[in-house]
């Protein structure tokens, strides 16, 4: 687990100070690539299945990898659209759902995956239009896959896929 650990320090001391998470025009995107090569250097070795490990691939491995210059491509739109106001709202709007759900972390795990997958429905009912018109289509395949990839490890009982289609 410490590779994974020490990945997950370090993508969080790469974030700026304000908290919000950004691809800055594309350099906070290089910097996590960079990160994400040297944690698949680090657990090269590692036989075991974690979950951690594999939430990690899979959020990672095809933006970072085979799909890095469709994501380099996009990734100044993808930091533009982050600052329209019209985003935000979506981005706030998900974290207001996710305080609400997180009472029943503790209590009731399969409901707070329920609704957790609701609050991911919402959210990405509201980007959608943001990210296509902004972006384009391309641009939201490539979220459509990497938000596919990782809901697949992370939440596996979360269909988004009629959300994700264009």
């Amino acid at each position: 687990m410490e590779p994974i650990l020490k990945y997950s320090n370090n993508v969080q001391k790469s974030t700026p100070r304000s908290g919000k998470w950004s691809l800055q025009g594309g350099h906070a995107f290089k910097e996590l690539c960079s990160l994400y090569k040297d944690f698949e250097i680090c657990i090269s070795g590692i036989e075991c299945q974690s979950i951690s490990k594999l939430g990690i691939e899979a959020s990672y491995k095809f933006m970072c990898g085979e799909g890095y210059h469709i994501f380099d491509k996009y990734s100044k739109c993808f930091s533009q659209v982050e600052e329209e106001i019209s985003y935000l709202e979506c981005k706030n709007n998900a974290s207001n759902e996710m305080e609400e759900i997180l009472n029943f972390r503790q209590n009731d795990q399969l409901k707070y995956f329920n609704e957790l997958c609701h609050v991911m429905e919402n959210y990405l009912s509201c980007c959608k239009p943001n990210v296509i018109k902004k972006c384009g289509v391309e641009a939201w395949k490539l979220v459509s896959r990497i938000t596919t990839d990782s809901l697949q490890v992370t939440m596996p009982n979360c269909n988004v896929e009629s959300i994700l289609n264009v």
